[in-house]
């Protein structure tokens, strides 16, 4: 029997905007953020959701970077 090659994938939410006890999703927001009472915590958020990205970014990017490094030293090793 053949196991699947990738498990159940993690579905990420797009990052909410908390205006009072109303949330309000990035995607739909329309109103000028001036009109939010309190910008900071908006500000926070995204601060937050954008280092979880760039976190992210740069695990990915070590990741391939070692790739790279042990194909060179395979190279390397059978000339």
């Amino acid at each position: 029997m053949d196991k699947p090659v990738a498990g159940p994938r993690k579905i990420l939410r797009a990052p909410a905007l908390r205006r009072g006890r109303e949330i309000i999703p990035i995607s739909s927001r329309l109103a000028p953020i001036a009109s939010y009472p309190s910008v900071t915590d908006d500000v926070e958020e995204l601060e937050e959701f954008l280092s979880f990205i760039m976190a992210n970014v740069r695990a990915y990017q070590n990741k391939r970077e070692k790739n790279n490094n042990m194909m060179m030293m395979m190279m390397t090793r059978v000339r």
